[in-house]
């Protein structure tokens, strides 16, 4: 399949991130590339966001108007990774990624070079790993099984890139040319210790994400909420974490087709964040690695 270079799109879907925004008042920093809220990332995720902190880090201070849930320390669109060559064989492409923002970081230990390989699995599966270029890192050693028979003429999804103002992908489903992950809203952070991706889905529809108290069965984007995927025995307490990680979601698509992704963190803690609109998850340490599994 040929790859395709496309323009960031603005979708409004799922977010996904570590913690609570806070919404704050006051003025605009000078200069400050302000998006609108729904497109934004925030670049402050840990506790007491100020301008000053935000400036040290290379983002933009465009504070929240009090409206819906927004983060008032914002990446800037030049913020991530670019291409630096695209390889495509029969299995799908493997993609060597530059980092564009040597003068913006978040925590420091952020990786300059990276690949990112989208493997054909089935006509069905499709997996994605992204790691650091030519670093041997620890990974929890589970084997993961392809599925019975491998990819033929008819895969039911189609991979496009993007590249400007930074890399970005998209993952369609060929029948409806409906667009079911997406990664072009920018953002995309691997650090040492810190790895952040912000994804945007085609539908509030989304089921699953745990293990944690939930109200109802579908994920509640309105009120901006945070759930921890590190296992601790304890009862049920809201959005706390609990003694279960099942990084596994599943969307129902406006026109009913449905999707599902498991998210394969190697080691370490990760979280997400529902938020209408836009999206980021983050998680801590080592190789990101999902599949994108259609029902």
């Amino acid at each position: 399949m040929r790859a395709r270079r496309t323009h960031p799109w603005t979708l409004a879907a799922l977010a996904l991130a570590c913690v609570a925004f806070l919404c704050l008042t006051g003025q605009q920093q000078a200069g400050a590339q302000c998006v609108p809220p729904e497109q934004r990332i925030d670049c402050h995720p840990d506790p007491n966001p100020t301008e000053a902190r935000c400036v040290s880090r290379g983002c933009d201070w465009c504070p929240a108007d009090g409206g819906a849930p927004a983060p008032s320390c914002v990446t800037r669109p030049s913020y991530g990774y670019q291409m630096d060559s695209l390889m495509v064989d029969d299995d799908g492409y493997r993609i060597l990624l530059s980092r564009t923002s040597t003068d913006s970081s978040y925590f420091g230990g952020d990786f300059d070079l990276l690949t990112a390989t989208f493997t054909y699995e089935s006509d069905y599966r499709l997996r994605i790993r992204i790691a650091p270029e030519d670093e041997l890192r620890y990974e929890v050693p589970v084997q993961i099984h392809p599925p019975a028979s491998g990819p033929s003429a008819a895969v039911q999804y189609a991979i496009d890139f993007a590249d400007s103002p930074t890399f970005g992908f998209q993952v369609k489903r060929r029948s409806t040319d409906r667009v079911i992950f997406d990664t072009t809203l920018g953002g995309f952070t691997f650090a040492d210790q810190f790895i952040q991706l912000a994804i945007k889905l085609p539908s509030e529809n989304v089921y699953g994400i745990g293990e944690n108290e939930q109200l109802s069965f579908r994920q509640n984007f309105s009120s901006g909420l945070k759930y921890g995927l590190w296992t601790i025995d304890q009862a049920p307490n809201g959005t706390a974490n609990m003694y279960g990680a099942q990084p596994y979601y599943t969307v129902v698509e406006p026109d009913g087709n449905t999707h599902s992704v498991a998210i394969l963190i190697r080691d370490r803690s990760n979280d997400h964040r529902n938020r209408e609109k836009s999206p980021p998850r983050r998680c801590i340490r080592r190789q990101y690695c999902c599949r994108n599994c259609r029902q």
